[in-house]
């Protein structure tokens, strides 16, 4: 059945499903669901139940996974063209939920996923720079960055996203007026990716520009952190170019451009807390490779 009921139960069996139960069913159940999720969709209102067509059907993918060494073609020429690009199409289906199910696809997929690499980074990314994202969300949203990143892309991907962010972070401050312009340097990484940031909406009246960045500059620093973290490989010489520039806006010059006192305070306290969280993520994750670069960084 549709019902609630019925995916509960379903729900249940894959959880318990053993490789004899899943052969002769799983391109049934996968047809069922598919079936479903269309309908679901194509409703109006509350979009919940479809997200939970969406569950079971990467939850099946995954289950049939754990019994083999590769998805079947079959399955995945059934299942991955119709499922996909409803998660990353239908905006009624922007959620957390969205971005974790597209995570685990990603996971379970891994190189297979790559023709829907670039849509699914550019959602993720999207998605986590909106204003008013909670906080979970973007949790998720990062997650599903550095996942698609790392998994579909190996070892390049996360080198790609992390210059991508450094990017944006260099081009951020020159806007606002915090930073000195310099040269853009060309990257030794081909990319795959290329985020843009929305430029701020200077029809909005009663809303101060700083506290727009503030939540931007947050954002990218968080991501930068988790992927550095996360990345095998790293630009260290970059990333301490990177934290050099940010530590000194702490500094008279940084009212430059900007009107706000308290909005100015909120992006150098931004600024610097985040800095300091991405330094001991440098530093926890090269160790004594980071050390010729320590006193100067620890003296700003």
């Amino acid at each position: 059945g549709g019902g609630s009921s019925g995916i509960d139960l379903l729900q249940c069996h894959l959880e318990r499903a053993t490789r004899e139960d899943l052969k002769p069913r799983a391109s049934r159940w996968a047809s069922k669901l598919l079936s479903l999720l269309k309908q679901a969709v194509g409703e109006e209102g509350d979009q919940s139940a479809a997200l939970r067509y969406a569950g079971c059907l990467v939850q099946l993918l995954q289950r049939v996974h754990l019994f083999s060494t590769s998805l079947p073609k079959e399955l995945l020429a059934t299942v991955i063209p119709k499922l996909v690009p409803v998660l990353l199409q239908d905006p009624r289906l922007r959620s957390r939920e969205a971005l974790v199910l597209l995570t685990s696809l990603v996971s379970t997929l891994r190189s297979s996923f790559k023709p829907y690499y670039s849509a699914t980074m550019q959602l993720a990314f999207g998605i986590l720079m909106e204003e008013g994202t909670p906080p979970r969300t973007e949790a998720a949203a990062i997650e599903l960055l550095i996942a698609g990143c790392d998994l579909i892309f190996a070892p390049t991907g996360m080198l790609d996203l992390m210059t991508q962010v450094m990017r944006l972070l260099k081009s951020t401050t020159e806007e606002a007026g915090i930073a000195a312009k310099t040269a853009d340097e060309d990257s030794k990484v081909e990319s795959r990716l290329k985020f843009e940031l929305r430029p701020y909406p200077d029809s909005r009246k009663g809303y101060m520009k700083e506290f727009f960045l503030e939540g931007r500059l947050r954002k990218l620093l968080r991501l930068l952190s988790s992927a550095v973290v996360r990345s095998k490989q790293l630009p260290i010489t970059e990333l301490v170019a990177a934290l050099v520039s940010l530590l000194r806006l702490d500094d008279g010059s940084m009212a430059h451009g900007l009107s706000s006192p308290l909005g100015i305070l909120a992006i150098r306290n931004t600024v610097l807390s985040e800095s300091l969280v991405l330094l001991h993520s440098l530093v926890s994750a090269t160790r004594y490779q980071c050390l010729p670069y320590l006193p100067r960084l620890i003296s700003l």
